[in-house]
């Protein structure tokens, strides 16, 4: 799937470059959307497999394996707009696409030569997306990653027309997006390391949500701050945005499988494939409706009224993780399970269980207790 992934993204990618000699409106539009919509599907399918290897390969750190993953995409994050930018005005519209579709393609070629080919392939299991979404830190966690991914997304749709003023060139703008993104790989490794060292992954979150509102706050400015509207203070804005994304988007899979595994689930290839399936729809999710109610609320009410959205979102996602360390209950015993933090959340006492050697729900079985249980009803 890695590789079937990578060459879908890769060849749509080219193709989507070719667009600009299509005259003809309709037709464009629709090969747009079907490139885009193929280059969609190759991108997730090499990051659920990308995940997936990766936890199963390094069972003894997944937090920071993950958080080494993280610091690519702020790689990618940083190369993508700078080099993009460089490319269109050397060669016009086609030759990004072009470009980092090769680019792109030829990881396909590394990646077989490369790769070990001694990943377990995965045996049928009955666990389901549902059963993993009923422990209440999945599900919270997968609602952390949607709504960190539209803090992202709102910045990349209306970041450039805010900016537009300053007068900065299309080169200076792709740089304005490497703050976010470079900052962002420069914190994942540390959130990493700590979150392994067994800190409790929500008060890390909670940080990340105070820190998002800040940013918010600076880069608009939000109405209610006293400040003026100032290149300063929209990079120290993406600054904090940088290091707030990796508090959040770190924590978020590891502690769902932490919790998921104390919850009974098996520890095996197929959860892992799973959960980053539920990572990666919840981040995709995001990341499409951030940029979408983003253009809509700078059209309806501009960028500094528009940011009382993330704001808004960001505040109820703190309480609701306040809430959830508030309720946790510390026991005098701790273990470590495969090597990952005891720090989750699940149901006890429910009357649906989860049968370990099957992975699926039995009704009426007990249920494996989890470090941190919150009582069910």
């Amino acid at each position: 799937m890695l590789v079937i992934g990578i060459v879908l993204n890769a060849l749509s990618t080219i193709a989507f470059g070719y667009l600009t000699y299509i005259d003809e409106r309709n037709i464009f539009l629709l090969l747009s959307l079907c490139l885009r919509v193929l280059e969609s599907l190759g991108a997730t399918g090499a990051m659920v497999a990308a995940f997936s290897l990766t936890a199963v390969s390094f069972p003894e750190s997944v937090a920071s394996t993950f958080s080494a993953l993280e610091v690519c995409y702020g790689i990618g994050y940083i190369v993508g707009p700078t080099l993009g930018a460089l490319l269109f005005e050397v060669g016009g519209f086609s030759l990004p696409f072009v470009v980092m579709g090769f680019i792109t393609l030829g990881t396909s070629f590394l990646v077989c030569i490369l790769m070990k080919q001694d990943v377990p392939s995965p045996n049928k299991a009955k666990t389901k997306v549902t059963h993993l979404m009923r422990v209440p830190t999945v599900l919270v966690n997968s609602i952390a990653t949607l709504i960190t991914a539209t803090a992202m997304g709102y910045y990349s749709a209306t970041l450039e027309p805010h900016i537009r003023g300053f007068g900065l060139s299309s080169v200076e703008v792709g740089f304005m997006f490497i703050i976010s993104g470079g900052t962002y790989a420069l914190i994942v490794p540390v959130v990493g390391y700590v979150y392994d060292t067994g800190l409790n992954p929500k008060k890390i979150m909670i940080i990340g949500t105070i820190l998002t509102v800040v940013s918010f706050s600076m880069v608009g400015p939000a109405p209610f701050m006293p400040i003026e509207k100032s290149m300063l203070w929209v990079v120290i804005g993406l600054v904090i945005q940088g290091i707030a994304l990796g508090m959040i988007c770190v924590p978020t899979f590891v502690d769902s499988m932490t919790a998921a595994f104390q919850s009974g689930f098996p520890n095996d290839i197929h959860t892992y494939g799973l959960f980053s399936g539920i990572w990666t729809s919840s981040f995709a999710l995001g990341a499409f409706l951030g940029p979408s109610i983003a253009g809509v609320l700078y059209d309806m009410v501009g960028f500094e009224n528009g940011t009382y959205f993330e704001i808004s979102l960001h505040v109820v996602l703190g309480v609701m993780l306040t809430f959830f360390v508030c309720l946790e209950q510390r026991p005098s015993d701790k273990s470590v399970v495969n090597g990952i933090s005891d720090s989750t959340v699940g149901f006890t006492g429910h009357a649906d269980a989860v049968d370990p050697t099957s992975a699926a729900p039995v009704p009426g079985a007990a249920m494996r207790s989890p470090i941190y249980t919150i009582d069910g009803p």
